[in-house]
This record gives structure tokens, sequence and C-alpha cells, in this order.
């Protein structure tokens, strides 16, 4: 009998795979009887072969392809995407990983730390619409791809396998984004379509090679399958395939930069944002929420005229909607390190000026300064002055509470970050002994990739009409209640539609959001929703200024996109408008 030193020898000689069984040790071999059960083998790999459908990237065929695609003008995509080219980190992070690629390409700034000082997308920032753990154990599908890529600063337009006409028209979108480099072209598809072992998965695609009709994949699980070649007649069927989870086809992904969504100064939409683990697919009380507040914003304002009226009644539904524990869920969270202090506020220390952020606080002192210009705070701080210390304590829940862990200490080392994980395991780490010293927060202090990152300020350029108002922030800034009903009023879409209702008309949309001026009986016919909508919209367009608008319009789109993801029989006004012919 061979030993098996001598099997993985010829093994190795041979350049075969080799396939392992883990056994257990029989108890013959160890001379007596095992007191557990003998385990069933556990099956392990290295690599798969291609099937005959795909062609290796590495190839002399493959490389002989990509010459001539290059020559041709279709591998323009292809550099930026094998400079950020990534192995997925889980088995069903496919998705994940095209978007991280994508995001990279694309140069999108993530607002915050990855580790160390740099900013860089990575797998475990992509925390909106979906849990990191239910995307570590199932993947994502194309719906929860598109809400993580419009969270995230990129545009994203999808089409499903189905909505695919003719191959000519597949054919057309891949040379289109191949010989481009501000877009990138992520495929859904399934892999048994390529003769491949393994379902649906997601992957870049980076190159196109028209005389053969070839498309290259950028497959994100390189343990498994190289890059490859393969038609655009195979992958065009391997996209109509049926995503068992949506009950919908598979399909495609364009993905480019978004021009409407600047990097976040303060504000951030809350990490409640994710799928409900318990109840389903979707987050259940984010989809009671929408439902209760368009309810109570669909009722007639009557004679509400004044400003004051509009905006206290809203917060005092607000208050009771917050009173419903089943319906509650935080709206935002804040980009800098926070701490609940013993009143009614949050309190965010001023950052230090390091190199390359001297204007941090600056900015973010500019930014609170428009808030606090918008008709819309000072009526909220007017009604938060004479409310009780529980009720204004109680309201703040609105932002998300710092108590996720994160230790408010100074930091006694050089290290440029230091993650909560760490203090976990080491206690003795540096940056993990706490001096209890209420304000002080390390500007060094990285939570990994949470929302208590360092202050990102680099990216955002300082007004020169401010610049020289700049002063240094002393101690800490205080976000209070108003603050909080303030942004929320500002960038929840008050005007939503149940799709089971009649399909409203374009000009029926452009009525609720006029903002021009209306006959008293007009008036006293508008909804809550619809007089709410009208001043805040005018309020932030004469009074907000530069940051505010910047801020308030890119939490905008983000909350909107994660309700369209999360309470899909929702759809806002204009939305709905769009859609009707």
């Amino acid at each position: 009998m061979l030993s098996l030193r001598s099997i993985l020898l010829r093994t190795a000689s041979s350049g075969k795979r080799l396939v392992v069984f883990k056994m257990a040790a029989r108890s013959s071999s160890l001379g007596g009887s095992l007191s557990s059960p003998v385990k069933s083998p556990t099956l392990q790999f290295y690599r798969r072969p291609l099937p005959t459908t795909c062609i290796d990237f590495a190839s002399d065929e493959g490389k002989l392809i990509f010459s001539q695609a290059l020559a041709a003008g279709y591998m323009n995509s292809f550099f930026k995407l094998c400079s950020q080219y990534r192995t997925q980190d889980e088995p069903a992070y496919c998705g994940l990983t095209s978007l991280v690629m994508a995001l990279n390409v694309l140069e999108i700034d993530p607002g915050r730390v990855w580790k160390g000082p740099w900013r860089w997308y990575h797998e475990d920032m992509l925390d909106c619409c979906t849990s990191l753990q239910v995307a570590r154990e199932k993947g994502i599908n194309m719906e929860q791809f598109v809400c993580l890529a419009r969270c995230n600063n990129l545009a994203a337009m999808s089409v499903l396998g189905s909505e695919i006409n003719s191959i000519e028209h597949l054919r057309e979108e891949i040379k289109a984004a191949t010989v481009r480099e501000d877009v990138v072209l992520v495929a859904s598809y399934s892999r048994k379509s390529l003769g491949q072992t393994g379902t649906g998965h997601f992957s870049p695609i980076a190159g196109y090679h028209e005389g053969r009709d070839l498309v290259l994949i950028l497959d994100t699980a390189r343990f498994k399958y190289p890059p490859h070649w393969v038609s655009v007649a195979t992958l065009l069927e391997a996209m109509k395939t049926i995503d068992p989870e949506t009950g919908r086809s598979r399909g495609y992904i364009i993905l480019s930069s978004a021009t409407n969504q600047p990097s976040l100064l303060l504000f951030r939409p809350s990490y409640a944002f994710t799928i409900d683990k318990q109840k389903g697919k979707y987050c259940s009380q984010l989809i009671d929420f929408a439902q209760e507040w368009t309810d109570r914003l669909s009722v007639v304002s009557g004679k509400l005229q004044s400003p004051k009226e509009i905006i206290e009644l809203a917060i005092k539904n607000m208050q009771e909607i917050q009173s419903r524990e089943n319906l509650f869920i935080s709206m935002f969270s804040l980009t800098l390190p926070y701490e609940q202090s013993d009143s009614d506020i949050f309190v965010v220390p001023c950052p230090q000026a390091v190199k390359g952020e001297e204007k941090v606080a600056c900015i973010i002192k500019q930014l609170l300064n428009e808030i606090e210009k918008l008709e819309t705070f000072k009526v909220a701080k007017e009604y938060f002055r004479n409310k009780s210390m529980e009720e204004k304590s109680k309201f703040m829940s609105y932002i998300q509470s710092p108590d996720l862990g994160l230790d408010l200490s100074t930091v006694e080392s050089d290290s440029d970050s230091c993650c909560k994980s760490d203090c976990s395991d080491h206690a003795s780490v540096p940056c993990c002994k706490a001096k209890n010293s209420s304000h002080e927060i390390s500007h060094a202090y990285s939570d990994c990739g949470s929302s208590k990152t360092k202050p990102i300020i680099s990216a955002f350029a300082v007004d020169s009409a401010i610049e020289t108002q700049c002063s240094a922030c002393e101690g800490v800034i205080a976000i209070g209640p108003e603050h909080a009903a303030t942004l929320f009023l500002q960038v929840w879409p008050h005007v939503l539609f149940p799709v089971n209702k009649p399909a409203v008309t374009s000009h029926q949309c452009s009525s609720a959001l006029d903002q021009t001026a209306v006959s008293t009986e007009e008036a006293e016919s508008k909804t809550l929703g619809q007089a709410l909508v009208e001043f805040i919209s005018s309020d932030l367009s004469r009074t907000g200024g530069r940051y505010v608008r910047d801020e308030i319009g890119t939490i905008k789109v983000k909350i909107r996109e994660v309700l369209r993801y999360h309470t899909q029989g929702f759809v806002t006004c204009c939305d709905r408008a769009h859609s009707v012919t």
C-alpha cells in the first residue's frame, strides 16, 4: 500500500488537484477505543477546474483574447478593476466584494476610517439595507445590492434578466461599459448556466472581445475559479435565471459616482436600518413607523397657517409615535465619537486639529450654525424650551444611543488607531486604559469601521468666505432634541402613498409639493404632510447654507433609498408620479 507521502509526491508531480478528506482517527491506529463516535468526513477543495464554457484568463488562449480585445479598445475598464481586484472574505460575500471593488475603482471616499489613518472601502463597512451577519450567512440579492450602492454614494441602474429584450441589448451595454473607466458593470447570474458549481453569484465585467463575442468575468471567488472569458449568450442565459430569494430574474447593475451625495460631515442614517432577523426580510419597525407617520400626516391640516403650528404638531406626532416602542426606531447616528451627558443632550468633543484636518472644527461649527438658522430649528428649540428634562432626554433617542461599547478614554500610545475589539481581548493595550474623564475622547480612536470613527474632513473644501472666520473649537459640541427634530423633519419624505392606493398623477404630485401661494380654501384642504413639505422645503432653500444643504441632501438620498428597499409598499409622491404614464 502506498504511503500518504508517496501519494502526495505523485499528485504534486502530475500537476493534478488533490481532494482531501479529513477523517477521524480509527481506534486501531491509537491502540485503543475512542470515547466519541467517528465523525463524518469533511470535504475540502483547492479550487475547481473551469468548465469548457469558460476560458481561463491566464491561459495562452485567454492571453490572446485579452491582447486582441485591448487593441480593439474594449479593455479600458479592466485596468482600474484589476488594480482593485480582491478575493471575497466570506463564501457568501460575492455581492459585497463586487460592490467594494466598484467603490474603490470609482474612488468614492467612504468618509470613515478603514484601518489606521486610512479611509478605504471594505466589505465590513457596507452596513446599510442589510446586516453583515445576514450577508455573511446568505449573501445579498440585486435589490440589496442596489440599495447598498446608493447608500454609499453611487448611482446604480439595475436591469433584470427578464427585461433584457435581446442579446444585442446586453452586448451594447457591455461594450459601452468596457470602453470607459468611470462606470462598472456588475453581473448577477447563475453559476449553473456557466457549467460551474454553485448557484447565484455577483462579479464585475472587465472586458469584451468583439470578434468572439466574449466577456471577461473577474470572479470574486478566486479560491474557487480564476477570472475567465465566457460568451455573451451564455451570460445572458445565466442572468435570466430566477433568484428564489426574490422570485425575480437576476441581471446586471451599472454603477457610477453619484453627483448628488457630498460626503457627510456630522450626521448619518442610523445603523438600525437593517433587515429584521427575527421577523423576516425587511425591517418591520421601519415599515410600521412609515405607515403610522403617513397616516398621521394624511389628515387635513385645517386652518394651520403658521410654520410654528405646523412644526409643533409634527413634533407632537413624533413624540406620540416614540411612546409606542413597537413602532419607534432610531433614525440617525453621528459620524464623530459622542456620548450622552447627564442632561438631555449628546456631546461631541471638539476634534483635535491634526495635520490635514485643521479646518474640521470650522466646518462642523459652520454646519451647526447653518442648521440653527433654519426656522424649523428655531421653532423646535422654542417648543422644547418648556419641556421636562425627561421628555427632552427621551426625544434624543431619534439619534442612536452612543452606548455601543465605545470606551470614552484617552489614548496613551502613539498608535494611529485602537479598535474596541482589541480592548475586549487585551485590557493592557494602552489605548484601552480609561481615564474616566467625561469629555476626553482621543482623536486617534477608531472603532473598527463603526459609526464612531475619527472625524474625516480632508475631502471637504472650506468656503473662502468663512475661512477667515474659523476659530478653534473648545470644549464640546452640544446636540439637543431640537437638532434631532430638525434633522428628521428636513430629511424624511413626508408625502408617501401606499402602493395599493390609486396612483397619483404628476400634476397631483407637483401640486402636493407646490411652494407657491394658495387660496384659503385650498390651504384648509391640504394635508399636514403637504403643508410640512411645503414649509421645510422653502425654509431650507431660503435660509440654508452650503453645508446644511449638502448634509441634508445626502442624508435624504440615503434615507429614501433605505425606505425604498425596506418599505416596498410605499413610494414618495414624486417616485410614484414618475412611474405613471
